[in-house]
């Protein structure tokens, strides 16, 4: 599997929008891995978890073709996470043109939950010609696996809102298997009952927080919870990798601060761009 951090901040990005903050002015002007759009990663260039509002930079920066883009899983509807108004520039009536004959997929699968469905519904189905062709809407329930462009995704439940069902994912192909828990905080037993005894290679972890108590997000006290759970449903190993992203300026420290204090638990941060193959 190829995984790329396409982005890996917070809501709020960092540095934050209009934030003065002392870490946010320490942030911009270190620049590099201190910047981090808001969260999504693509997997194998063909399937895009979440779309954020940054989409558009990170296509830039990173020369993406998201022609080629055959599925889009969504965790929860937050504006952070799921930018409808990028979704609607796929659809036809705002002249989006595919060159199938380059590997352009023809009709999108998006992927998501209730609120994600109803929001779809608004934004993307309002203008219903052109869009059903090229956009299909699939509902996914707590626990029930899926297959995306080859991948089997399997949604657990985060802790994250309590007006919304919202999804970490346990994403399995070619015999790979990885965790990616973005917006949550420490998540309930029955998750942990689902994936006892299924071997991550990767962890990938929300740690908006970083030294500070979970609040919905989690901090590094909530992945060393997370990493021993994993370990006691026989989950992990020594080979598997635990990447930090989802990072915030409320945790009050730069990339490479985070990374000294993470490293002291073998996490590594991860930083937009990044890119593994596992």
């Amino acid at each position: 599997m190829k995984l790329q951090y396409l982005g890996t901040g917070a809501s709020e990005a960092f540095p934050a929008l209009f934030c003065e903050c002392d870490v946010c002015v320490r942030a911009l002007k270190a620049g590099g891995k201190n910047i981090k759009r808001r969260s999504s990663m693509l997997i194998n260039d063909k399937v895009l978890i979440d779309v954020s509002p940054d989409l558009y930079m990170q296509k830039l920066e990173y020369q993406l073709n998201l022609a080629k883009v055959e599925s889009i899983v969504v965790t929860h509807a937050d504006e952070d996470h799921f930018d409808v108004f990028s979704l609607m520039l796929r659809g036809k009536p705002n002249y989006c043109q595919i060159n199938y004959a380059e590997g352009g997929v023809e009709q999108v699968q998006v992927y998501g939950n209730e609120t994600v469905e109803a929001l779809y519904k608004k934004g993307v189905n309002k203008k219903l010609k052109g869009y059903q062709e090229q956009l299909a809407y699939h509902r996914v329930n707590p626990f029930q696996p899926f297959t995306a462009s080859n991948m089997v995704f399997t949604p657990l439940l985060a802790n994250h809102r309590l007006d919304e069902q919202c999804y970490i994912y346990m994403i399995e192909c070619e015999g790979k298997r990885i965790l990616y828990a973005n917006d949550t905080d420490a998540i309930d037993e029955i998750n942990y009952e689902t994936i006892k005894g299924k071997r991550f290679d990767l962890v990938s972890m929300d740690c908006a927080r970083g030294i500070l108590p979970g609040d919905g997000h989690m901090g590094l006290g909530e992945n060393r919870d997370m990493k021993r759970k994993l370990q006691q449903y026989q989950c992990v190993g020594p080979q598997t990798r635990y990447l930090l992203t989802h990072i915030s300026h409320m945790c009050g420290m730069t990339h490479d601060e985070l990374q000294m204090e993470a490293a002291k638990y073998e996490f590594e941060v991860a930083y937009d761009g990044l890119t593994i193959e596992i």
